[in-house]
């Protein structure tokens, strides 16, 4: 589930607030329960009139809709950006014999790509900080360097120690094998 950080934040501190909270508490007085929506189909559509509270959760495992939903906004991001048409699909698992290129969508997926990709044996626990994995491929082979022509991008969204996702999207723009830089 993906979260805006700060709400979460609100929310845990005033549950805890200390004395106040601990004195409700040895009272048996019902402390205020906070819940976040997980955005849905029943609820998507009261999304954009409570879209500044930040206060529904995208439900971002595997075939749930919001994954997918991201890889549109990937697609799109792509296109508008640099002009390139790509198709982007969520992934379970990265197997390829011929891994060629991948991109991190963020610092911590940059770095646990990079060691798979160098061979390197990771940790369940660090493994674990990946929520979700893409295939990109270019609908215009010619569109990618030469090297790369015909062979898929792999991309990763990662969380950190503190289970936080800091998404860089920016890294789409500079880091794909594009024939002609932008």
């Amino acid at each position: 589930m993906l979260a805006d950080d700060e709400i979460v934040a609100m929310y845990s501190s005033a549950e805890t607030a200390g004395g106040l909270g601990q004195l409700l508490s040895e009272s048996d007085t019902p402390m205020k329960s906070v819940t976040l929506d997980i955005m849905d189909e029943d609820n998507a559509a009261s999304y954009w009139q409570r879209s500044d509270k930040f206060d529904m959760v995208a439900d971002f495992r595997f075939t749930q809709p919001a994954l997918d939903g991201f890889a549109r906004v990937i697609e799109a991001w792509i296109s508008h950006f640099l002009k390139v048409k790509v198709r982007v699909q969520p992934r379970q698992k990265l197997e390829d014999e011929h891994w060629t290129w991948h991109v991190g969508l963020d610092a911590q997926a940059t770095t646990i790509l990079n060691a798979l990709y160098d061979g390197k044996t990771l940790p369940v626990e660090e493994l674990a900080k990946i929520i979700a994995l893409f295939r990109l491929d270019f609908e215009a082979p010619s569109d990618m360097l030469e090297s790369a022509r015909g062979k898929p991008v792999y991309l990763a969204l990662a969380v950190n120690g503190a289970k936080k996702l800091k998404l860089k999207p920016q890294n789409l723009l500079v880091n794909l094998p594009l024939a002609q830089p932008v």
